[in-house]
């Protein structure tokens, strides 16, 4: 969806509405959009961001641990890179955490 908001008419408003952890880091940092093309992933593509991104902490509850740490291992690299106050966080609080407490 984001590869065709950005193309179309070049460029129309992208509202995304993650339901992921990963997703949800991605949709509010990332800006990257992209398709496949044959073998290739993610080789032809754009930097748009969305106008809104609307996300809803629910639905965390419904995924499966290995793709909630898969979007926690995201956090972790964003808070590594800019945020030790948000490292320092993740690191006291890991277990409530991972058990959406």
């Amino acid at each position: 969806a984001g590869f065709v908001a950005a193309t179309y008419l070049r460029g129309v408003p992208l509202i995304q509405i993650p339901t992921t952890l990963l997703a949800q880091v991605d949709s509010s940092i990332g800006g990257k959009v992209a398709i496949d093309h044959g073998q290739l992933k993610n080789k032809i593509g754009a930097f748009y961001q969305p106008k809104l991104v609307i996300t809803d902490i629910a639905t965390l509850k419904t995924l499966d641990t290995k793709t909630l740490i898969d979007g926690l291992a995201e956090v972790i690299k964003y808070a590594v890179i800019r945020d030790k106050e948000l490292l320092t966080y993740i690191e006291g609080n890991l277990d409530k955490i991972k058990s959406l407490d």
